[in-house]
């Protein structure tokens, strides 16, 4: 996260799986203040992405509808 400036509070992290590295990530985007998105196949995981680890979104990437971008916001980057 440090290497590609992921450490400001504000940013938003998308993440896809939440295996061992998945909880680890969510734990620290949260503890510098960032937003984090959690896709899944899963769900199962949900409410432990959201209750548990504090994810701020949780989407099953499975659901068609919800994996359609509507539009792309200004702050997305690809690595």
């Amino acid at each position: 996260m440090k290497y590609f400036g992921m450490v400001e509070q504000g940013k938003h992290l998308g993440l896809v799986g939440l295996g061992g590295l998945g909880h680890m990530a969510i734990k620290f985007a949260k503890a510098f203040g960032m937003k984090v998105t959690v896709f899944s196949t899963s769900p199962g995981k949900e409410k432990e992405a959201q209750e548990i680890l504090g994810a701020d979104n949780f989407i099953i990437t499975k659901d068609n509808e919800k994996m359609k971008v509507k539009e792309l916001p200004r702050f997305f980057k690809c690595f």
